[in-house]
């Protein structure tokens, strides 16, 4: 999706500089739910909505259903964090489009078909996010999300907190949670040492 800066209209150049500046980290948080491409079309479809707005006035939506709420500074002013925003727009955009998709699965299915990856590889880095596309897939849904806003849009635990609606000692339990769950699984010898500690402190 193309979203060209235009100079007669100050509120769809902030769009397209909020695209650019969030579309990427988006689609990845959204290949929580759906495939890689419908991720996009997850994002692209959040910012559609947000540029025919600009024509509509402010819009009145319900979050829970994939609305996009509230409003957003310098282009649908009331919204103070445009970030947590948009990520809570496209959680449930691509929430919705997962339950969609999951219905026609039974269709689509093929041999051997894989959890949908959260990198796009080229051949220099493979390894590494091959390793980190397994341990991804290996943690609990919770604290995958947490994970992904935290580190990849580089989210505050403030901010993680307002788009999952949950507190900020709640963020930081998960958060800490799935990096010692990540270390186990890409240092298999730090989780060793860490059982022996726990077993030690016990006795």
């Amino acid at each position: 999706m193309a979203v060209t800066d235009d100079p007669h209209n100050p509120s769809l150049e902030r769009v397209a500089r909020l695209y650019e500046q969030w579309a990427g980290a988006l689609t990845l948080y959204a290949r929580q739910w759906v495939d890689a491409a419908a991720a996009g079309d997850v994002v692209q479809e959040v910012f559609v909505r947000l540029i025919a707005q600009q024509h509509r006035g402010q819009p009145k939506g319900n979050p829970a259903d994939g609305a996009l709420p509230g409003s957003l500074p310098g282009v649908l002013p009331g919204v103070d964090d445009p970030a947590a925003w948009l990520y809570r727009c496209v959680r449930n955009q691509a929430i919705s489009a997962g339950r969609s998709g999951s219905r026609r699965k039974h269709r689509e299915r093929v041999v051997g078909q894989r959890t949908p990856r959260f990198f796009s590889t080229d051949p220099a880095s493979a390894l590494l996010e091959d390793e980190a596309q397994l341990a991804l897939e290996h943690l609990a849904p919770d604290l995958r999300e947490v994970v992904v806003m935290r580190i990849w849009g580089q989210l505050t635990l403030e901010q993680v907190g307002k788009i999952l609606g949950v507190s900020t000692t709640t963020v930081f339990n998960r958060y800490r949670s799935a990096l010692t769950d990540l270390r186990g699984q890409l240092d298999p010898s730090e989780s060793k040492e860490q059982s022996h500690d726990r077993t030690r402190q016990s006795r």
